[in-house]
């Protein structure tokens, strides 16, 4: 569930053209690509890092070239598809309950 949040709410922050920084567990590391639209850090707590990236995005040309990457990939996910996709996973498993 939690890594299924995390993808909606990076979605909805790549479609309004903001670069995301996510770990690894995060269900966004799999469409995310690295310095193009977003960061995967690969441990959660390594501040160093997420610090370099934060870092990275005060510069207006990066945020900005970033920002509309972000935007691009995530029109290839309209809420729609993760609605259809959602709603598929809930009848599998009322099947298997029921």
């Amino acid at each position: 569930r939690q890594r299924q949040m995390c993808i909606r709410d990076s979605l909805e922050a790549l479609a309004s053209g903001l670069p995301c920084i996510v770990s690894r567990a995060c269900g966004a590391a799999e469409i995310l690509s690295e310095a193009k639209n977003g960061y995967i850090l690969e441990e959660a707590d390594d501040a160093d890092t997420l610090a370099e990236h934060i870092e990275s995005l005060f510069d207006e040309k990066v945020r900005r070239q970033m920002g509309e990457s972000a935007r691009t990939l995530a029109e290839k996910y309209p809420i729609s598809k993760n609605t259809d996709q959602m709603l598929e996973v809930y009848q599998e498993v009322y099947n298997q309950t029921y």
